[in-house]
């Protein structure tokens, strides 16, 4: 990298913002992190050596502030379930919109959004449908625009697999939704900041939208499998029939929505081989993702 360019990273201290962080300013690159006032992960962004930044992403005119000077937009902030405080509308599809239209504004030149496989402006949850609103916006900006759209990612820090151990360490059973075989497709953190890494120095495959995921799609029951064979437990399981997961679904303070179980239903799975051939990745396996942390405790 001959310049020291500016990327401005939101959500950075999530899971994902916080290894890209940490990605970025190893590769040289100056980092801003847009960080929501009143945050109380701010102390996070000591460890990984980035500028913080505060700005609602839904305040148009700090946002623009927090765009001045920076070359690159890598935009990462999402929900999996709505709050009082944040609705897919207003943080999803009008924070997209708000950072967009600043950024494009500030004269910013690329924009880096992360969106989600099954992104559908007529998918059968609001989460699918203001991903693929923001998305919309994205290609339209004016700036040049890259979409990623992961299935699972998981790694150190993750709530995906940080879920799975949780209830592979509850009594008597570990519960499984349905028949177990919904498919997902897990890529390592690891090797999705080395796509996004290669994406900034490859210019023919900005403008795109690529699927992201890892190798080989896998059933969630083969995933529990996996984190209690490295683990070394042994439990039976318990299938819990769809009918029954709806009813829960339905209770206040339910583990999951309805949408996220209808998300389930629909699986997560892609064509990852266009990844492949742009970013020359060869991404790997659920098991030997596993296997780089969980065996050191992590």
């Amino acid at each position: 990298m001959t310049e020291r360019l500016i990327v401005l990273v939101t959500g950075a201290t999530g899971f994902v913002g916080s290894h890209l962080c940490t990605r970025m300013v190893d590769d040289g690159y100056e980092v801003r992190a847009l960080v929501r006032p009143g945050s109380q992960r701010l102390d996070q962004l000591d460890h990984f050596q980035v500028a913080p930044v505060r700005a609602d992403i839904r305040d148009p005119d700090a946002v623009e502030a927090a765009c001045a000077e920076v070359d690159i937009v890598i935009h990462l902030v999402g929900l999996i379930r709505e709050t009082r405080h944040n609705s897919f509308a207003t943080t999803v599809a009008e924070g997209t919109q708000h950072l967009v239209a600043a950024a494009h504004r500030a004269g910013v030149k690329r924009f880096l959004y992360m969106s989600a496989v099954g992104a559908d402006l007529n998918g059968p949850t609001l989460y699918f449908r203001t991903k693929a609103e923001a998305e919309a916006v994205v290609q339209v900006s004016g700036m040049q625009w890259l979409i990623f759209r992961p299935s699972i990612i998981f790694g150190p820090r993750d709530g995906f697999v940080a879920t799975i151990r949780q209830i592979t360490r509850l009594p008597l059973a570990v519960p499984i939704i349905g028949h177990g075989r919904f498919r997902f497709q897990p890529i390592y953190i690891d090797d999705l900041t080395e796509i996004i890494s290669r994406a900034l120095h490859k210019p023919e495959v900005w403008n795109r939208i690529y699927a992201v995921g890892g190798p080989e799609p896998l059933g969630f029951e083969a995933m529990v499998d996996e984190v209690m064979r490295i683990e070394g437990r042994r439990k039976p399981k318990l299938h819990l029939p769809l009918w029954y997961m709806r009813i829960v679904a339905s209770l206040p303070l339910a583990p999951i929505t309805h949408d996220q179980l209808t998300m389930l239903l629909q699986e997560s799975y892609c064509d990852i081989q266009p990844m492949v051939e742009a970013f020359r990745v060869q991404p790997r396996t659920f098991r030997d993702g596993l296997e780089a942390y969980l065996r050191n405790g992590s």
